[in-house]
C-alpha cells in the first residue's frame, strides 16, 4: 500500500509540475550573462539577439540587457540578476513563439518597471498575444516592479508573445524594463481533483500509520 501511495504521489506531482512549468525560454533574461561577457564593465550590454527571444526592432537596433548594480544597488531585477530594457538606439521590441494546445487556457505573467529617474508617463509598454488574443498598452503608474497577469485561450498550435516599448516623449533611448516573463497552462479541474485525492490519501495513510 505504501508503495502504491508513493507512486501515486509522484504521478500527481509530475502532472502538477507540467501544468505550472514555464513555457517561456529565458524569461528572466539571464542569458547571455553580462558579467561573463564583461563587455564594458558598467552592468549593461547590447546584443543583436538574446537567447529564446526574437529581435523585432527595425533598423537592426540592438537589445539591451542590464543587471543589478547599474543604478547603485537601488534597483534590482524582479527575478535573478538581469532584465531587459526595451530601448537602446530606439524603442525596441521582442517576442517569442510557444507551442500551445488549441482550446486550452494559459496565463501570461511578467514584471514591468519604469527606468529610475524617468517620468512614469514616458515608460509605456505594449504587450500582445497572437492571434488577437491580447493587445494591451500599459503606462507605468508606480516606481519599481509591478506584476501583470493575463489569461488567454489558445486558438493556434503556436502562439506568439510580444513586448514593445512605446515611445511617449522623454528620451527615446531610455525605455521600459521587463523581467520574469512566464507562460503556464491553467490546470484542468481533473488535475486539481487528482491532486486533492492524492494529498487526502497520503494524509489518511500517514494518520493511520501514526495511530498504530
Amino acid at each position: 500500500m505504501k508503495k502504491v501511495l508513493v507512486l501515486f504521489a509522484l504521478s500527481v506531482f509530475a502532472l502538477c509540475s507540467n501544468a505550472t512549468a514555464n513555457m517561456i525560454q529565458n524569461g528572466s533574461f539571464e542569458i547571455p550573462d553580462i558579467t561573463d561577457d564583461n563587455l564594458n564593465g558598467t552592468h549593461w550590454s547590447l546584443y543583436d539577439i538574446i537567447d529564446g527571444w526574437e529581435n523585432l526592432t527595425t533598423n537592426s537596433a540592438k537589445l539591451e540587457l542590464q543587471e543589478n548594480g547599474l543604478y547603485g544597488g537601488g534597483f534590482v531585477a524582479a527575478d535573478g540578476d538581469q532584465w531587459i530594457e526595451l530601448a537602446a538606439s530606439q524603442p525596441t521590441a521582442i517576442g517569442q513563439t510557444i507551442s500551445t494546445t488549441i482550446g486550452k487556457t494559459y496565463t501570461l505573467d511578467f514584471a514591468f518597471a519604469a527606468r529610475p529617474g524617468e517620468a512614469l508617463m514616458y515608460n509605456v509598454l505594449n504587450v500582445w498575444i497572437t492571434d488577437n488574443l491580447l493587445n494591451e498598452t500599459i503606462v507605468a503608474s508606480t516606481s519599481g516592479w509591478n506584476y501583470f497577469s493575463f489569461s488567454f485561450v489558445a486558438n493556434l498550435a503556436e502562439t506568439f508573445i510580444g513586448f514593445a516599448d512605446v515611445h511617449n516623449g522623454g528620451r527615446s533611448t531610455y525605455g521600459t524594463f521587463v523581467d520574469d516573463v512566464s507562460v503556464a497552462p491553467v490546470p484542468e479541474p481533473g488535475t486539481l481533483l487528482l491532486l486533492g485525492s492524492g494529498l487526502a490519501g497520503l494524509a489518511f495513510y500517514r494518520r493511520k500509520k501514526t495511530t498504530k
